[in-house]
């Protein structure tokens, strides 16, 4: 399995949207933070949970006429009493028979389903991929005997070794709390993964037997630091200090005029525009609040659809903001450019609509993951922006949902006890 956004993009891409496939619906309209999902019967039939609450089933997609394989794996998913072949239910999209009872596989499924969600569509450090691919390789082999998952159990676990055998070990003294984890988890690993391929156990052992040695000789420096470390003293009034002087810096982004060039940002990125103005043959762009993103700025022409027209990078500009020109034909008026600021630039142009909808999405996705991680009174806060956002797109059943999350932030079962790795970072 690559760790490439844009191939991970392509490998993720909903069965749903092909006309090979009808929708059979549980769960209903997605919530807030959208769906994940998760392919099986080696990747024909498809399963939507809600990413907020990944216990619930939303959507099961199913091919036309459906294999052997992907009949057990309905019946699985939707416990006794399945309508049989014969009822050819899956020829409806209002389908309401999803009851999921007793002991069915959702925990897992939903489970498997948002780990692979954050896997791509966020960017991790290394070690968080080859710790967390593996993860959730072992997850997915417990689902292999009936549900068949793809991509395969073994398929991730060899690639976050891979991806293992090519870090630095340095890079994980940087990740306390995932180190820990990972320890904690690596034997079990181990034992999951040797009926299936022991030449792949065996690699696990060796590269979980070097981390172990390491957390251990990492919790006796840290111990001697901690008693040779003298007590601090009078760090708030300097941090009060330098804080009353940040704040009172005076700020010349706040001195430039208000763009005449509208430019959008993608959902993961909450930058500002400082100026934006075309000098002849060049759009010149000063882009502030974007961090050490790794930005592109797009410029398209107007039209179904619209044109891409130039790329430049966003790069530093020896200022206090980051600054991106791109080189425009004369042809083309200002007044039919489309220009935006992402972190994707293979994604196609996006409306306005679209984009708030995304970074409704997006804030949902965040007030998850606090909430995984119980951190609520963030969680809150969190949700409550996600209830706004989806507010200013008019979906008021999204909107209060989300608020009603501020109150009570969803969290499923595994996640205080058996948390997800990226959860840890």
């Amino acid at each position: 399995m690559t760790t490439d956004r844009g191939s991970q993009s392509d490998n993720r891409r909903r069965l749903t949207r092909t006309e090979h496939h009808r929708l059979a619906s549980g769960g209903g309209t997605p919530g807030p933070a959208g769906l994940a999902m998760v392919t099986l019967a080696g990747g024909t039939t498809e399963v939507d949970v809600d990413y907020a609450r990944p216990d619930r089933l939303s959507f099961l997609a199913v091919p036309l006429e459906p294999s052997e394989d992907d009949l057990a794996v309905v019946r699985r998913v939707l416990g006794p009493g399945t309508p049989t072949d014969s009822d050819r239910w899956w020829m409806t999209s209002t389908s309401s028979i999803v009851r999921p009872i007793g002991s069915n596989p959702l925990p897992l499924l939903g489970r498997l389903a948002v780990g692979l969600e954050d896997l791509t569509a966020t960017n991790h450090r290394d070690t968080v991929l080859a710790a967390s691919l593996i993860d959730l390789g072992v997850h997915a082999l417990d689902l292999t005997h009936d549900l068949n998952p793809e991509p395969s159990g073994l398929e991730l676990v060899t690639a976050g070794l891979a991806r293992w055998e090519h870090i630095d070990p340095d890079a994980w003294d940087e990740e306390v709390e995932l180190l820990a984890a990972t320890t904690a988890r690596s034997s079990r690993w181990v034992k999951a993964v040797y009926p299936h391929d022991p030449h792949l156990a065996d690699r696990l052992q060796i590269l979980s037997g070097a981390l172990h040695r390491r957390a251990t000789g990492q919790d006796q420096v840290a111990r001697l630091v901690e008693m040779a470390a003298p007590a601090p003293v009078a760090a708030a009034p300097m941090a009060a200090a330098e804080g009353g002087a940040a704040r009172s810096a005076p700020t010349r982004e706040r001195l430039v005029p208000r763009p005449t060039i509208p430019v959008l940002f993608g959902a993961d990125l909450d930058g500002r525009v400082i100026k934006a103005e075309r000098h002849g043959h060049h759009l010149v762009v000063h882009l502030g609040g974007l961090g050490e993103h790794q930005a592109w700025l797009r410029v398209h022409r107007y039209g179904q659809p619209p044109q891409l027209l130039a790329m430049a990078p966003v790069e530093e500009s020896g200022r206090p903001w980051r600054q991106a020109v791109a080189l425009i034909g004369p042809e083309v008026d200002t007044e039919d450019l489309l220009v935006d600021v992402t972190t994707r630039p293979t994604e196609p142009w996006r409306s306005a609509t679209g984009r708030n909808v995304e970074r409704a999405t997006a804030l949902g996705r965040d007030a998850t993951r606090l909430s995984r991680r119980r951190e609520f009174v963030e969680a809150q806060q969190a949700w409550s922006r996600c209830s706004r956002a989806w507010l200013e797109v008019d979906d008021l059943t999204r909107s209060r949902t989300a608020e009603d999350y501020a109150t009570q932030p969803p969290v499923p079962p595994w996640a205080a006890r058996d948390p997800l790795l990226s959860d840890l970072t």
